[in-house]
């Protein structure tokens, strides 16, 4: 028993080291392997695979399930049959024992190998934290959650969170990514995600406005009367912001542009001293 045990250590330790100094490419050997694969399901595969019988028809085969029941499957090309077939045939391996937890560090790991952006990965992290580490996804089986499963838990969380559609969107970019990817390594056959829907309400985001992003003139003058200021026109807040822009040495082409004003004449006459006495008088005493 020891000696099997040491054996697959020094195995696997080997393995290991073939890996990390690039002697073993996975990705070659996953390709190679579903290749063979493929190749045993056409050699023991025993019902017809049946090309498209119209233009828009697709492909389809039958197979036994775990009770002996034989079910009908189909796809758009026999490719895709092929890889719908691969998990029915070979049960017991990788795909039985990844988690949802694992298939999102898979996930993840590969996505910062395409990604010039770091701040994606670090978001990425922050939304799972928050949203789906808690969830009961975080230690099912791939193998275990279904498309029900998937879609209550996505409703859950969009009622739980109080989520608006935009912030929803933002979370579901881990589902998306992660099943897109198990589909393109072939650990599933269909994507869920493309049948989930959300049932409960968004939350409902104020649409931004002119009368919520901005003062208008009496509100101005409401705000100057409590401050014990006298009251001047809302146009004075441009002169005054020009004002200050050329105080503080912003060329006056600049100011222009800013103001929206084709012709420099009409910046000169949004243009005064806006300093007080004493900050004027401290200016021209440093000049001199």
């Amino acid at each position: 028993m020891k000696e099997n045990r040491k054996t697959n250590n020094l195995k696997l330790s080997l393995l290991q080291d073939l890996i990390n100094f690039g002697i073993l490419d996975i990705d070659s050997v996953l390709d190679t392997l579903m290749s063979k694969k493929i190749d045993t399901i056409l050699k023991i595969h025993p019902y017809a695979i049946t090309p498209p019988a119209t233009q828009n028809g697709r492909c389809q085969t039958c197979y036994k399930d775990e009770k002996g029941k034989r079910k009908n499957i189909k796809a758009q090309s026999k490719e895709e049959l092929l890889d719908k077939l691969i998990p029915i045939y070979f049960a017991n391996t990788y795909i039985d024992k990844l988690t949802f937890y694992g298939l999102y560090e898979e996930w993840l790991a590969y996505k910062a190998t395409v990604t010039n952006s770091s701040n994606t990965i670090k978001r990425h992290r922050q939304h799972y934290r928050k949203y789906f580490e808690p969830s009961v996804l975080h230690d099912m089986k791939i193998k275990k959650i279904d498309e029900l499963i998937l879609e209550q838990e996505c409703n859950r969380i969009v009622r739980e969170f109080n989520l608006p559609r935009k912030e929803w969107c933002n979370v579901k970019t881990i589902l998306n990514g992660m099943y897109t990817y198990a589909v393109r390594k072939k650990y599933i056959a269909e994507n869920p995600m493309d049948k989930i829907q959300i049932y409960v309400k968004y939350r409902q985001v104020v649409k931004k406005t002119g009368k919520t992003e901005t003062y208008n003139t009496e509100e101005l003058e409401k705000f100057a009367e409590r401050q014990g200021v006298r009251t001047k026109s809302t146009h004075k807040m441009r002169k005054t912001y020009a004002s200050n822009l050329n105080a503080n040495g912003v060329p006056l082409d600049c100011i222009r542009e800013m103001l929206g004003h084709s012709n420099l004449s009409t910046t000169l006459e949004y243009i005064y001293n806006p300093l007080t006495k004493k900050e004027t008088y401290d200016l021209i005493t440093k000049a001199l």
